[in-house]
This record gives structure tokens, C-alpha cells and sequence, in this order.
């Protein structure tokens, strides 16, 4: 069953969504299978197949979430509209062994990209319940058969079916930015920071091409976690669309009424000049970076406020290595004032997209992002996860992204902008991190 939101959505209708879905897992049916393991790989699980339609590995706890078909569907709907329709809708709805593992999954987009041919017919955002769901942690692999009753209908997957077209390809293409353009575009920005505008806006690049044959999206994605075993891994299938990446950067975690969430921005490519204690060093004294760090800090302590209490962080920043780049990072960490699904979901609406993907203030960086990137976002620089109905969730910023329909790909990019960026040194990271993308792609395609 899908709840969709359309133009003639209003408030008042979350009640009515509300008072559907309470009917509907009041009488779903969980079967829940547990067995203990040791020492294995995520990559080696069963699982691992075309059958996935979701994966997530979180970076910091090791656990992967795989899932597969539909049941229940919310599309469309922004973070603030889903905290109304779960607003009084708790936990104890659900047998107890289900309260805490993830039962709602995906993703938001940062904007509505459905007129660009890349993202046709595909949701803006997309919150369901899988007819199959596998979650590992360290020791444990559970697994959980999710059946509708007959009147609600069976899974969603047949529906998809109606919308895979293959997508012209005269339309598919787009070129790279030149250095030139990317420059002057940089120039704008800043000149907008010099006159007060904005502090910061994150520019994006899209680059696209297409492969000698359509890919396997599994193997893409394999290879890209085996290379970057330290971001988080998502992999998300939509009709006849892959979107996946790794991210180094979490937007939020809520567990048991704990907030965590990080600040990271600020950064240094990796080169054959300085070794690692140097590009620290070089890193944590950067006028610049440490600026465009503190702006993304500031915004999350400053919305977190509202939400949290006993809010703790690190007063200096530390450093996130990674394959190709050094990151500026600050972990925040809290306490929910009012422990819940909902506020869970409000905290989201208020501090996505943050000023890491977006800049600051947000609104005005959002429409100038609108206004000089070429191409819209879509999933780029939105979110993906989970979150149960106990409250706990967790969110990745879907960065280092790809997307992948039949054998035609685009991937994303951005950098961050503040009043002494260099073009030229922020559009070689930008390249830095597509290389990084592009390249599990070729390899899996070559393989």
C-alpha cells in the first residue's frame, strides 16, 4: 500500500495517514528468524544479491541493513510531515521484538529533480516498510518476513514495473564544467559572502557518461565499500534506478534518547608532498577550512538547542583520513529533551540540508545552488536511513554518489565556498572525490 502526497496535501490529512497505518500494522504479520555468528564478512552474507532494493552499512557500528520489496509506502513526504503522521503513533503497536529494529527505510532528495531526465518518474522522497528484512551486527544476523494482511495488497514491486522506460539519450547528457565556468561561479558566490548574503554555499558538480554495457549496480557498490571501509555504505534501488555512495559524513543518530551527530567540513587532498602528520597539521591551521568547519559546527550546536540537552563536542576539531582526502571533524552528542519518533523526525527537518552540502543561511545558499548549478541535485546531498517507531533512527548525507540506470551513470560532487576559496584548489577536490566514485564504476564495469 503507498500513501503519496500531491499538491492538494494538507496537515490535517496526517491524522487520517496516522490512523490507516495503525490499522495496517495492527495486523501485520512479523516473522523474525535470529542466529549468532562470528567472524564474518558483511560482503560474504546472503543477501548480497540483485534482490536488494536496500543496503546501509554504518561506518561506526559495523551493522548492515539489506532489504528487499515493498509494503508499506509514505512518497514525497518532507521530514516535517512525516514527524505529523507519526506523532502519536508508538511502539506499542508492534510485537516488542520490533520496537527497536529498523522498520521504516530511504531516502530524501535535497531537491525535487523530477523534471531532469536522470530522475524521471522516480520520488522526491521515498519512507517504506520491506517485505524482507535483514539486519547484522557484530555477532548477530537477524532476519524478518513482513506480511500485509490480503485486503492491504501485497508488495509494491509489481508497480514499479509501469514506470521502467529506457530514458532517450539524446537527453542524457550533459558536459563537465570547465574550469572557467566552475571559477566564475565561484566568483559569484564569494562575491555574494562579501556583501553579506550568505557565509558559505556548497557548489556541485555533475558529471555523466555511458558505459560499453549496463553495469552491475552489486558489484559497483561492492567494490566501493571493499575501497572505503571507513564511510558508511548505501545503496538504494527505485524502478529501474540505483543510487549509492560512500559517505564519510552522518547526518544524525538517535538511539535510546541519544543524539549523535557530526560536523565535517573542512578539507585537504591527499598528495606525495606532505605525509600524514603534515597534512594535519597543514589541515587543522587553515584559516580557510577551519572558517568553513566552524560555520557547519555552529549551525548543528545552534538547531541542536531546541531538541537537546547537556549538549557535549570537541572544542578543536579532529582529523577524518580517508582514501584521497583529510576531513575537518567535530563529534556532538546530546540528549532528546523529548525522546520520540517525532522529534526525532523534527530535529531532521530542522538541520537538513546543513551547511556541510548546503551552506548558510540555508535558505538563501538553497537558491542560489537553484540558480548556477547546472543540473539538479536528486538524491545527491539528501539523506538515507532508518528509523523505527520507538524513536531510534539512523541518517547518512548521501555524498561520493553515483547514479546508475541501465548502462548510463551520473555522479556528484561538491565543495564547500567561503570568501577565500580558490577555484582552482576546490575544483581539483571536486575531482578528487568524482575520481573516487568513477572509479569503482570502471573497475566493476571492466571486471
Amino acid at each position: 500500500m503507498t500513501f503519496t502526497r500531491d499538491e492538494a496535501y494538507t496537515g490535517s490529512q496526517a491524522g487520517q495517514i496516522r490512523n490507516k497505518l495503525k490499522e495496517i500494522l495492527s495486523r501485520t504479520e512479523f516473522r523474525i528468524i535470529r542466529s549468532i555468528f562470528a567472524g564474518a564478512d558483511y560482503l560474504s552474507l546472503p543477501g548480497m544479491d540483485k534482490e536488494n532494493d536496500f543496503i546501509y552499512r554504518d561506518a561506526a557500528s559495523g551493522s548492515v541493513i539489506t532489504a528487499s520489496g515493498r509494503t508499506v509506502t509514505l512518497r514525497n513526504f518532507n521530514p516535517e510531515e512525516l514527524a505529523d503522521i507519526f506523532a502519536s503513533l508508538t511502539s506499542d503497536i508492534l510485537p516488542p521484538e520490533m520496537r527497536s529494529l529498523p522498520l521504516f527505510l530511504g531516502i530524501s532528495s535535497f531537491d525535487d529533480a523530477s523534471g531532469d531526465p536522470f530522475w524521471k518518474e522516480l520520488p522526491w522522497s521515498e519512507w517504506y516498510i520491506p517485505a524482507y528484512l535483514k539486519i547484522r551486527t557484530e555477532h548477530e544476523l537477524t532476519e524478518v518476513h513482513i506480511t500485509l494482511q490480503a485486503e492491504y495488497g501485497g508488495t509494491d514491486q509489481e508497480v514499479f514495473a509501469e514506470f521502467i522506460n529506457p530514458l532517450p539519450s539524446e537527453q542524457m547528457f550533459f558536459p563537465e564544467k570547465e574550469l572557467a565556468e566552475w571559477s566564475e561561479k565561484v566568483e559569484f558566490i564569494k562575491d555574494q559572502i562579501v556583501h553579506g548574503s550568505v557565509s558559505k554555499v556548497v557548489l556541485a558538480r555533475r558529471i555523466t557518461g555511458l558505459l560499453p554495457q549496463p553495469s552491475a549496480p552489486e558489484e559497483v557498490f561492492t567494490e566501493m565499500m571493499t575501497e572505503n571501509p571507513h564511510d558508511t555504505g548505501y545503496f538504494y534501488r527505485c524502478m529501474d534506478a540505483v543510487f549509492m555512495g560512500a559517505t564519510p559524513e552522518k547526518l544524525l543518530s538517535v538511539k535510546d534518547g541519544q543524539i549523535y551527530t557530526e560536523a565535517i567540513a573542512g578539507s585537504i587532498k591527499r598528495n606525495g608532498i606532505y605525509n600524514e602528520q603534515e597534512m594535519s597539521e597543514v589541515l587543522s591551521t587553515s584559516e580557510k577550512d577551519l572558517d568553513e568547519h566552524i560555520l557547519v559546527r555552529d549551525f548543528l550546536l545552534d538547531n541542536l538547542r531546541a531538541f537537546s540537552s547537556e549538549i557535549q563536542y570537541d572544542k578543536t576539531p579532529t582529523i577524518k583520513k580517508l582514501r584521497n582526502l583529510f576531513h575537518l571533524k567535530t563529534m556532538i552528542a546530546g540528549s532528546m529533551k523529548s525522546p520520540g519518533l517525532s522529534s526525532a523526525l523534527r530535529l531532521v527537518s530542522r538541520i537538513f540540508p546543513t551547511p556541510a552540502v548546503c551552506g548558510t543561511p540555508k535558505e538563501k545558499a538553497a537558491e542560489i545552488i537553484r540558480e548556477i548549478e547546472a543540473a539538479p541535485r536528486g538524491y545527491y546531498a539528501g539523506i538515507m536511513g532508518y528509523f523505527t517507531l520507538n524513536g531510534n533512527c539512523d541518517f547518512a548525507v548521501t555524498i561520493r554518489s553515483i547514479l546508475l540506470r541501465g548502462n548510463v551513470f551520473a555522479a556528484y560532487a561538491g565543495c564547500g565556498i567561503v570568501k577565500n576559496s580558490d577555484p582552482v584548489l576546490e575544483f581539483e577536490e571536486s575531482t578528487v572525490k568524482l575520481k573516487t566514485a568513477t572509479a569503482h564504476l570502471l573497475y566493476a564495469n571492466q571486471s
